[in-house]
């Protein structure tokens, strides 16, 4: 699912709380792909969200919405 398609209000009661992988095909990150769960989303001065990420080592990470393609998949 794109998260380009997606309110904030949507997308907040979609995944925050849950383990979700997060792919792009942005051209800074070729072939990113990062699976975490989501603990916040805000949005930034330029309308992008910023969704907060925690990963299996405890490291955090802000994922901007604006990456190309940006899609997520919710693991249950």
């Amino acid at each position: 699912m794109l998260v380009s398609k997606y309110s904030y209000n949507d997308l907040c009661n979609t995944i925050i709380g849950k383990i979700v992988t997060f792919e792009s095909d942005c051209h800074f990150f070729p072939n990113f792909k990062i699976t975490g769960k989501v603990l916040s989303i805000k949005i930034a001065s330029n309308n992008e969200y910023l969704i907060n990420v925690m990963v299996n080592n405890g490291k955090r990470y802000d994922i901007g919405s604006h990456m190309h393609n940006l899609s997520f998949k919710i693991n249950y």
